[in-house]
């Protein structure tokens, strides 16, 4: 109304009712839940992140905690990582996880190929795309060569999780090792009726709600709007999905 004369909070409303819809969602299951078999996958590499914030341990101790995940498992690593993981394993987390040995070279190589990885260094040493914004040039993704190469496998190894199908799953999740998400005991098979609402025949993609100036999570914000077919280069609310 032009004559308002109280803010109305809608934001908080809406996003409070959406997050008030998936905790009942994932209390009670829809009436007619879907018969489907989950495979959790996640990769674990060290790409130097210690020099720039984590230390490696750090990851490690995350994914001894991942492990734990009820779901047959298969994590993307090196066989030093492997055998670091295996010593803290029980035999029944042992028994639902494979290990597929990579490395950071087919970081470079195989997972998203040579041409696209030499592309993602022309980009992350450009001066232009470092100063899009303030945090961009100090950030991971800015400062680590296989940062990016890593976080763009992630789909190729899910990919290939589901070709091989190691454990005859009807479905496949990427978690992080490292995410808040990883939790062991908020996603179980007693408690995963969201992926079985929306999984069935779709591909899932957790997002957050993002209004940007000059960028998009690192992307040039006037190309991200052309990708949309957004004509007004105001910025307007956008989703970034992880």
């Amino acid at each position: 109304s032009s004559n308002a004369n109280r803010a109305v909070p809608w934001r908080n409303l809406i996003t409070n009712l959406h997050f008030e819809t998936e905790r009942a969602m994932m209390v009670a299951p829809p009436e007619m839940p879907h018969e489907m078999s989950i495979t959790l996958v996640t990769s674990l590499l060290d790409i130097d992140r210690h020099t720039v914030d984590r230390g490696f341990d750090m990851y490690l101790a995350a994914t001894q905690e991942w492990l734990t995940h009820e779901y047959p498992k298969v994590v993307y690593t090196t066989e030093a990582v492997a055998e670091k993981l295996l010593g803290g394993m029980t035999n029944k987390t042992k028994e639902s996880t494979k290990f597929v040995f990579t490395s950071r070279d087919e970081l470079r190589t195989k997972w998203i190929g040579p041409d696209n990885y030499d592309r993602i260094q022309e980009i992350r040493k450009d001066a232009t795309w470092r100063g899009q914004a303030t945090w961009l040039a100090e950030s991971p993704q800015a400062s680590l060569v296989d940062y990016n190469a890593l976080v763009m496998s992630k789909l190729y190894m899910t990919r290939h999780a589901s070709r091989s199908n190691f454990w005859n799953t009807s479905h496949f999740v990427y978690i992080d090792a490292k995410h808040n998400c990883r939790n062991p005991k908020a996603v179980t098979p007693r408690s995963d009726h969201i992926f079985r609402a929306h999984m069935f025949d779709k591909f899932l993609l957790t997002y957050f709600d993002y209004i940007p100036a000059n960028e998009v999570h690192g992307f040039e914000y006037r190309a991200f709007n052309e990708w949309l077919n957004i004509a007004d280069k105001t910025p307007v609310m956008v989703k970034v999905g992880r």
